[in-house]
């Protein structure tokens, strides 16, 4: 996901963006028991919409929303660089697709020929990762990237308030109310990057100044630390002696959480702000996107993850 040159960019959001596929990592590594694309049997994973009594159980539910927020980050990184492009490459687009479908084909021949009893929907989903919602991640960012040089031309010609009464009805809609009732309408996942996108946009042309104030980045970190973790907590509570909770745990645990959102906005403008070089750091993120593609192989999280 290049705009420059990896050697000659600022190494501040590069090192973000290695600790932040560090996070999605571990996040789909942590042994939780949810739908997967092969559905294998298994017994020792364990159900993180539960409430528990385990301290360990409760860090890797926290653990698994590492994933979402730093999802969050890499969306906001990009939109951040993306409000200065006026065109799309083809062959950004055609190399991230090939690269999609080049580790897809690669696990399934290698699964295949260890045993792996494979369906032929499941071939058919496989040969098209990015078109079936495999890769959900690689899908919107396509999808948003394709289009972004016709977002910026609307960011362009609309005014400051009409900008900004775009950001706020977005952030009631898809954040707020779709936080406090989740899933009360349909709701996509490209509508929510092209909102943060707007957002970023917003924030980057009028707001530069304010969302560069170490102070109140490093107290909008702590908030949303503090109050991730606390509502977590609190739900884990009510789980526990609550019907309608018991089986809550992750139901608020999306893309659009406003304390994902606090958490990864925060750290994307504490770490822009960091002033250095490193080829070795710029060319560590530029591998991000390979290690995205091939840790979130379906055969790897179904098969892999099991036997590690």
């Amino acid at each position: 996901m290049k705009t420059t040159n990896v050697n000659t960019r600022q190494s501040g959001i590069e090192l973000l963006k290695i600790i932040a596929m560090i996070g999605i990592v571990l996040s789909h590594a942590m042994p939780c028991r949810e739908r997967m694309f092969l559905e294998p049997s298994f017994t020792n994973f364990i159900n993180i919409n539960s409430p528990t009594h385990s301290l360990q159980k409760f860090i890797i539910i926290l653990f698994r929303d590492l994933g979402q927020i730093s999802n969050i980050i890499f969306v906001i990184s990009s939109a951040w660089f993306l409000t200065k492009s006026t065109k799309v490459k083809k062959e950004k687009v055609s190399n991230m697709i090939l690269t999609t479908f080049f580790v897809s084909l690669s696990a399934l021949v290698i699964f295949f020929v260890l045993g792996v009893s494979v369906s032929k929907s499941q071939i058919i989903r496989l040969l098209f990762p990015v078109s079936f919602n495999i890769y959900w991640f690689i899908q919107c960012y396509l999808l948003m990237y394709i289009i972004h040089p016709l977002l910026n031309k609307i960011i362009d010609n609309i005014n400051q308030k009409s900008h900004l009464q775009y950001s706020i009805i977005f952030i009631i809609l898809n954040v707020i109310i779709n936080f406090v009732f989740r899933d009360l309408y349909y709701n996509t996942l490209l509508v929510g990057f092209i909102g943060i996108y707007f957002i970023v946009a917003f924030l980057k042309k009028y707001m530069l100044n304010t969302i560069s104030n170490k102070k109140y980045n490093y107290i909008a970190l702590c908030f949303g630390i503090v109050g991730w973790i606390g509502f977590n907590f609190s739900i884990n509570i009510l789980g526990t002696y609550g019907s309608f909770f018991q089986h809550k745990m992750k139901h608020w645990s999306y893309i659009m959480n406003p304390l994902f959102f606090l958490v990864a906005f925060s750290l994307f403008n504490l770490f822009r702000q960091l002033n250095f070089k490193s080829k070795t750091i710029n060319y560590l993120s530029s591998l991000t996107l390979l290690i995205y593609i091939i840790h979130v192989n379906p055969f790897i999280q179904c098969y892999l993850k099991i036997v590690l």
